[in-house]
């Protein structure tokens, strides 16, 4: 789902598999909610809705992109064709963990 006004584009899934929102892919479930500034950076958020997965990996697709700020446990690393975002949820009871790169 996304918002173009807003710059806001949100993904969220419960089954396993490859979910696409947008430039947004997550494998399993996955909360993921990303806004884009004027500026050129992005912020985003991940939980895992589950409560039940290690890691929540996401890719956002387009330009690489490195982490201007995360919170521990979110590691950012470029891969072909975009940013893929590891973020360990293990005993974060459905938190979420956030981001911005640019």
């Amino acid at each position: 789902m996304a918002h173009r006004g807003l710059r806001i584009t949100a993904l969220n899934a419960f089954t396993p598999g490859v979910h696409r929102a947008g430039p947004l892919s997550v494998r399993g479930p996955g909360s993921v909610i990303l806004r884009e500034t004027r500026d050129g950076a992005v912020a985003i958020a991940v939980s895992d809705p589950t409560t039940e997965r290690g890691t929540v990996p996401v890719v956002i697709r387009g330009r690489a992109m490195r982490a201007v700020t995360a919170d521990e446990g979110v590691r950012v690393t470029r891969v072909p064709g975009g940013t893929r975002i590891a973020v360990t949820t293990r005993r974060a009871y459905g938190r979420s963990f956030t981001a911005t790169l640019r």
